[in-house]
């Protein structure tokens, strides 16, 4: 399924939006320079550029001495050769610069930004961004994109579900579809306009929205991106388990994820892959254990899927002083784990050889999916999962 979806529900929306929806257009309020200062590293062909930007506003440019401002979406850099303008689009570890002096979009990274988990990883590893088209497509378009879906479906994406939708982008920038093209433009100009509206009036354009949109994927039921749309939703608000609140497997399958994200993070090496067939595996038995939890780590695990989605959001901006403590929090719950599942495995094995304990690595290099999982329905791991979240 994920090879084949299609850009195309846009067009779907677009077509709501214009039967549902009238916006006066108004200009964001100014921004914040705070989102800006870091170190950036970017690259253009076999031009590498490292930008600087202090919070006292001082910075360098390859080395160069400059002093920034920024407000209304506009960088200004001021240094000794002149002033220059760019237009600047900011999301998470990603800057991108436009206008002025440079002939093509300039993306940055934040520096110490990139994740070993793989989680946060873009999907189709050798894509780069911005990508060529008309306009170029970049990282920030693509989670404005999915942020819009996300509000739609009311249902917090997992990462897995992120990916499928920026390959839909990415190939419809690869295959110049510009109807595709124009349709994900309009969509996130209609996004930011929303921004502007009050809490009461988003609720109303999204319960309108979302209510002839799903009317429309259920009239094609057996088409590709009908059961793409219909089983995120579904995921988000059909229980696959009863109780206060009921299991989704949405709450499952982010489970799966921020587990697998925390484990890689203080360990330095994955535990288990969270693929499709690890989330559904996690799902069956989380549905045979959850109705014997507390309504109170019942409420715990519902709130995992927007607890991992502000993860993701506040890892993106951490330095590297706030991560680190951050593993040092989930060490202990996530060792426990590790030293409950060497003890079964030891039981299991009553092994003879000499009697030494193995290392803690090389007992994490034995455990297999099936031990993962048996540890991860433990109803006092998820509820310190979600604790550990909340303090972070």
């Amino acid at each position: 399924m994920r090879a084949k979806i299609t850009i195309n529900f846009f067009k779907t929306i677009i077509w709501i939006v214009l039967l549902t929806a009238s916006f006066a257009m108004q200009s964001p309020g100014q921004d914040s320079t705070s989102l800006l200062a870091g170190n950036w590293e970017g690259t253009k062909g076999s031009s590498r550029y490292n930008l600087v930007l202090n919070a006292d506003q001082s910075g360098r440019l390859n080395g160069m001495a400059i002093q920034w401002s920024y407000a209304g979406g506009t960088l200004v850099l001021t240094a000794a050769k002149g002033t220059f303008h760019y237009k600047a689009s900011i999301h998470y570890d990603s800057l991108t610069l436009s206008g002025s002096d440079l002939q093509q979009p300039l993306e940055f990274q934040r520096e110490g930004a990139a994740n070993s988990s793989g989680l946060f990883s873009e999907p189709g590893g050798a894509d780069t961004f911005p990508m060529a088209g008309n306009p170029p497509l970049t990282r920030e378009m693509v989670t404005k994109a999915a942020n819009f879906f996300d509000w739609l479906l009311d249902a917090k994406l997992t990462v897995e579900q992120r990916q499928q939708f920026q390959d839909s982008l990415v190939r419809s920038w690869k295959n110049q579809d510009q109807d595709g093209i124009q349709s994900t433009v309009n969509v996130i100009k209609f996004g930011d306009d929303l921004k502007m509206k009050t809490p009461e009036e988003r609720e109303l354009y999204r319960v309108q929205l979302r209510t002839k949109y799903l009317e429309l994927m259920r009239q094609s039921p057996n088409d590709v991106l009908s059961q793409w749309v219909l089983t995120i939703y579904d995921s988000a608000h059909k229980p696959i388990a009863r109780g206060n609140p009921p299991l989704t497997q949405q709450d499952a399958d982010a489970y799966a994820e921020v587990v697998s994200f925390m484990v890689t993070e203080v360990m330095g090496k994955k535990g288990f892959n969270p693929d499709r067939k690890f989330k559904d595996d996690l799902a069956q038995y989380l549905v045979g254990s959850y109705g014997n939890m507390t309504p109170d780590e019942q409420q715990s695990f519902s709130q995992i899927p927007v607890l991992w989605a502000a993860l993701r959001m506040k890892w993106s901006k951490a330095s590297a002083a706030e991560r680190q403590d951050a593993r040092k929090q989930w060490a202990p719950a996530i060792k426990t784990m590790l030293a409950s599942q060497a003890q079964g495995q030891g039981q299991r094995e009553q092994s003879g050889s000499s009697g030494s304990k193995t290392s803690l690595d090389e007992q994490f290099a034995k455990y297999n999916e099936h031990q993962w999982v048996n540890s991860m329905v433990n109803s006092t791991f998820a509820t310190t999962m979600s604790i550990n979240l909340n303090k972070w």
